[in-house]
């Protein structure tokens, strides 16, 4: 069973004191007792003070003296719980007041992708301990981030905390560089030994190296465009269409991005393929002129293709770099 927040802090006095209240609140909040509800653990932090973070289960605790974080902030997403614990520099600094003011819910649908729309918007659980103030929030759009104003006794200027927060997307924009398979069919008239007059000859070339192809991608798991992908978020269901000719040509299949932004896709590419109009048929007589062809959707006999697939945000940002 885990020591009781003031058992965990009587070894300490003054400062220390202060801070191991507002660790083990922040600890208390966040159901983390069971690895760090403990004077050692205390003892640990203090050497080195940090947030603490739980990825997996979208948490963060942020610890600020006065209105600077303990350490440089980490990435946030925007449907992360975050728990804000703000502690005064000096005793002769209490906290009066800690209010939420900035905190809106991701829009349902962004430029670019789709956000999780959170079920929790600011609220506050816990109120303002003597040597401390915690707040806890959770759904902060990208747009805004996190804002909250702390006001100090006998400080006649309140001081703003900002919490910068990443926006997801279900729906992502990347070019694919990519080899297909596949096979373009075309149909011509050829002189042919033996012959007096020119027949119909079937040409097939395999498409190899293809035009940058753009790839709209769904994803199963909103994600950020930062962070290192965790294994459900690498994976995607992609779309292509051809710049060159896009009503003829597309490419269905599957993207695994291991890394924000750059990926690697694969799957079929589904086209249009011409067939012989006319009454025609291969190896028939054609006086000239342009053999008369009808397009139609066909699976070429090899039909898959792979590839590389850049994020049009990181492309973006590699161009803006380069200039």
């Amino acid at each position: 069973m885990a020591p009781s927040v003031s058992a965990a802090c009587s070894a300490f006095t003054g400062d220390d004191r202060r801070w191991c209240l507002a660790f083990q609140g922040g600890v208390e909040a966040a159901g983390l007792q069971a690895e760090y509800a403990s004077e050692a653990a205390f003892s640990t932090w203090l050497k080195s003070p940090q947030h603490l973070t739980r990825r997996g289960d979208d948490l963060y605790v942020l610890f600020f003296a006065d209105d600077q974080p303990v350490m440089p902030l980490p990435q946030i997403d925007e449907d992360d719980k975050v728990i804000l614990v703000v502690v005064p520099s000096s005793a002769d600094k209490t906290i009066q007041e800690l209010r939420l003011t900035v905190c809106s819910a991701a829009d349902p649908v962004r430029v670019g992708g789709s956000a999780i729309v959170p079920g929790a918007i600011p609220k506050a659980l816990k109120g303002d301990e003597p040597d401390y103030a915690l707040r806890i929030v959770k759904g902060c759009s990208a747009d805004g981030g996190l804002k909250a104003v702390l006001r100090q006794e006998g400080r006649e200027e309140s001081k703003d905390i900002s919490v910068s927060t990443l926006p997801l997307h279900r729906f992502t924009i990347g070019l694919g560089l990519i080899y297909d398979f596949s096979r373009d069919v075309t149909y011509r008239a050829a002189s042919v030994k033996g012959e007096s007059v020119a027949v119909i000859v079937r040409d097939e070339a395999r498409v190899g190296v293809a035009p940058p192809v753009p790839f709209v991608t769904f994803r199963f798991v909103p994600v950020d465009m930062r962070r290192t992908r965790r294994f459900s978020e690498m994976w995607g269901l992609s779309l292509g269409f051809s710049l060159v000719e896009p009503l003829d040509h597309l490419y269905p299949g599957i993207l695994f991005e291991p890394l924000p932004g750059f990926g690697l896709v694969g799957g079929f590419h589904l086209q249009t393929e011409p067939t012989l109009a006319g009454g025609y048929k291969e190896g028939d007589r054609f006086s000239g002129g342009e053999v008369p062809v009808d397009e139609r959707w066909a699976a070429p006999s090899v039909p898959l293709f792979v590839g590389l697939n850049v994020d049009a945000a990181l492309f973006t940002r590699v161009l803006q770099a380069l200039q």
